[in-house]
């Protein structure tokens, strides 16, 4: 046998000009193990890969952002109800406002308790301690104004509370939103660069792959006259369908994290800063009736907060992906057009359900994409060495009698 009767160009005698036979099929076999090896590190590596993300985005960082919103959302839910119950004192129907400040003031210490069991980030424990201290701070406050009802102290008294919440408790919830939103921005972003290096990474071993597996096939073809070799076809297409396989999976983890990310999450992140910023809001209102000596300085602020929550849902609105969620933002829409005409507490509870059911509605999205993004990666790595052991062994199920056929003579 001559190495010039295999054209360089097209076979593995080109590495080794002086190989015979036998040695070549030998180093098809070594090859084709190689490069299915290099398949099942492109697809474990990849896998890994998108799962963090899928962890990291889907597990750790949106709740923690949401449960961050919920704590700003509480806290200036109890604000409302605070001074609503000393507003409406006189007239002795503060039951309702009281009963919405116990309800937030439980919500709060809840969410703060659940986020302070799951830190996982340095970024967030001072946020979260500042919180802690600071709600015991505020309830006492709140306490003091109630107790001293109707004596002018309790005024004095809501004023200090009031500023606990606008300059410690409402800056620090925002703060820890901010500190879990900076990962899960960053994550995402190092999720689409690594996203893309995997998918070619998964290209580049399935093509190298492919590649050996029909060199093999033809040189066999040229130098033992045998047109066809099962063994090597099927593992020919056994790598076409393991490409296309694992290339859907990572495209399918990647549409989900994007849908949980961009179309759910972004939605929810808005919308509970709509309904914090809507609370406040009322609370503003409220406290320019029960502190007239400020009214001016209170609507202002009212004014700007509403401005705020336009913004939120008018956000919203550019980002309806979801069955029903259009109907529920709209809703909302008119729902906050009546508060604005006539704000009084119970005229925003109807903004606040619209709101809830949006929320609702984007929170399943976001599970379930969360949920379809790790179905897609289920079982993945099992499959690649399956997948890739099988591919190994058909090639060495091809090779093995060739190679005999030259021992033998």
């Amino acid at each position: 046998m001559t190495p010039t009767a295999v054209p360089r160009a097209t076979t593995p005698q080109a590495a080794s000009p002086g190989a015979t036979t036998p040695q070549l099929i030998k180093q098809g076999m070594y090859g084709s193990a190689a490069c299915a090896l290099l398949l099942l590190l492109a697809v474990t590596s990849g896998t890994r890969t998108h799962r963090d993300a899928m962890e990291i985005i889907g597990r750790d960082t949106a709740p923690g952002i949401i449960a961050a919103q919920r704590v700003s959302a509480s806290l200036a839910g109890m604000d409302a109800g605070a001074v609503n119950e000393l507003l409406l004192y006189k007239d002795n129907q503060s039951h309702a406002a009281q009963k919405a400040f116990d309800d937030r003031r439980k919500e709060a210490a809840e969410v703060l308790i659940a986020a302070a069991e799951n830190i996982r980030y340095d970024e967030e424990r001072a946020p979260i301690r500042t919180l802690a201290f600071g709600l015991t701070s505020y309830s006492e406050q709140i306490q003091h104004a109630l107790d001293s009802r109707p004596d002018s102290h309790s005024l004095d008294a809501y004023r200090g509370a009031a500023s606990t919440m606008d300059e410690t408790l409402l800056p620090a919830a925002q703060e820890l939103d901010r500190a879990r939103r900076a990962v899960f921005d960053r994550t995402y972003a190092d999720q689409r660069k690594w996203s893309s290096a995997a998918m070619l990474f998964l290209v580049l071993s399935s093509v190298a792959l492919i590649g050996v597996l029909i060199a093999l096939q033809v040189f066999l073809m040229r130098r033992t006259r045998r047109y066809f070799n099962p063994s090597l076809i099927l593992a020919t297409g056994l790598t076409f369908f393991s490409f296309f396989y694992f290339a859907d999976s990572f495209t399918t983890a990647d549409r989900e994290l994007k849908i949980a990310k961009q179309d759910a999450f972004e939605s929810i992140h808005v919308l509970w800063k709509a309904r914090s910023a809507a609370y406040s809001a009322s609370a503003e209102e409220s406290r320019a009736r029960l502190d007239t000596a400020h009214a001016a300085q209170y609507q202002q602020a009212f004014q700007q907060k509403m401005a705020q929550v336009d913004g939120f849902i008018a956000d919203e609105m550019k980002n309806i992906t979801f069955p029903g969620e259009s109907d529920a933002a709209n809703k909302a829409v008119t729902a906050l057009a009546l508060y604005e005409k006539t704000p009084q507490p119970a005229t925003l509870d109807p903004f606040d359900q619209a709101v809830g059911e949006t929320l609702q509605i984007n929170q399943s999205a976001l599970e379930e994409a969360v949920k379809s993004g790790f179905d897609a990666l289920d079982n993945m790595e099992i499959m690649a060495s399956v997948i890739c052991g099988a591919i190994a062994l058909l090639a060495l199920l091809g090779l093995v009698p060739r190679l005999r056929e030259y021992t033998a003579a």
